[in-house]
């Protein structure tokens, strides 16, 4: 194909085809609904599966009909393998399918509220069917308002210098309309979503939980950076009226890594909220659906923030106790922080191996940038 255009265009034109087949007849799923309400649950997950892995594949010629055939042989032949080889050759095959959903986050988001809200539909208004698509639906449209609104696209105006001040207003014209656009879509929107959640009344108790469980798995926040998670958790033991300053002087104690903790934190107590929802489920006779609540909502989560969140806070912990707390004395003798001048306490110190002594976080950073000390650049050893 080297040095030949037309083969790579044939190629490229082939796969596209493919693509497109395999879109039109992916599009089939979306009359699911009208088979739900006759078909079990656990057959229509069944058939599903086995439709999007094999049948469409092969059908589109991603995967060849030999190669499952040869595999229907492989599973059919019972004289070679013993029970315990088909049980490794299923775990096996779980495992692979779990090593392939556990990076794909936005995937496994959508399906934890969904399952999520699924499961609190059940046990908070069971008389109300459908109430948690539509919360679901609500929370997503609200989402998608504050990052719109957030999110600004003043640098992506590009107007050539020639044109003058019309190319400038026809540049924010286009950017107006296009937010306008937006605005009237989701005002409709909402206003179809209030009506029908105003027939179905979910209650308030349905409401707040799912939006709640929605903003824990929507904004977890990323570790190391001051993301929306961390102002909020700041925010709020800021503004506490009587325990605001024992909740500084707790965050204060976490030595300038709420970066790390809040993100931990929130991703923590969504896998708890689950894990408790699924238990509830499971005690009210929903074993299918407190099992998919349990692995989707509680240990995909886990452990995805376990790989994610907790070897960098690690890391961080790791580089922090390496820097003794000061005494006493030196504590009062400094008194205030060479790199951000403020006030320093005993809690939120430490000292160089030189003597000398920081907040944990300006050491910290500091130690991450130069790895010399800021007063008399001599090496930290990091």
């Amino acid at each position: 194909m080297v040095g030949n255009p037309q083969r790579y265009r044939a190629a490229l034109q082939q796969l596209d085809n493919r693509h497109a087949t395999a879109g039109c007849l992916l599009a089939l799923l979306l009359l699911l609904p009208l088979a739900a309400r006759s078909v079990p649950v656990a057959v229509l997950s069944v058939a599903v599966l086995l439709y999007v892995t094999l049948v469409v594949p092969v059908a589109t010629g991603f995967l060849s009909a030999t190669v499952v055939i040869g595999w229907l042989r492989i599973c059919t032949a019972r004289n070679g393998l013993s029970a315990w080889q088909c049980l490794g050759g299923a775990y096996s095959c779980l495992k692979a399918c779990h090593n392939a959903y556990l990076p794909l986050q936005r995937l496994h988001t959508t399906t934890s509220q969904v399952l999520f809200n699924l499961a609190a539909e059940r046990l908070l208004c069971p008389e109300q069917p459908g109430s948690c698509l539509y919360a679901l639906l609500l929370c997503s449209i609200l989402g998608y308002i504050h990052t719109s609104l957030k999110r600004r696209v003043w640098s992506q105006l590009s107007f050539p210098p020639a044109s003058g001040l019309g190319g400038l207003v026809g540049s924010v014209g286009s950017l107006v309309a296009a937010r306008l656009a937006k605005a009237v879509v989701l005002a409709f929107g909402l206003l179809s979503l209030g009506d029908r959640l105003d027939r179905l009344q979910p209650g308030a108790a349905f409401m707040l939980v799912c939006g709640v469980y929605f903003v824990l798995t929507q904004w977890p926040g990323r570790p190391g950076q001051q993301t929306v998670a961390v102002e909020l958790v700041v925010s709020a033991a800021a503004l506490a009226p009587r325990l605001g300053s024992l909740r500084l002087g707790r965050l204060e104690g976490l030595e300038g890594l709420e970066e790390w903790w809040v993100p931990l934190a929130t991703r923590a107590v969504a896998a708890a909220s689950a894990a408790a929802l699924a238990a509830a489920t499971a005690w009210h006779g929903g074993w299918l659906l407190a099992a998919s609540v349990m692995y989707a909502c509680a240990l995909v989560p886990g452990q995805a923030a376990w790989r994610g969140c907790w070897p960098q806070l690690r890391a961080q912990l790791q580089l922090t106790s390496r820097f003794p707390r000061p005494d006493p004395e030196q504590l009062a003798a400094v008194g205030t922080c060479a790199v951000c001048l403020d006030a320093l306490a005993s809690h939120t110190a430490r000292r160089t191996p030189c003597g000398h002594v920081f907040h944990s976080r300006c050491l910290r950073e500091c130690a991450h940038r130069f790895g010399n000390c800021p007063l008399c650049k001599r090496s930290l050893g990091v």
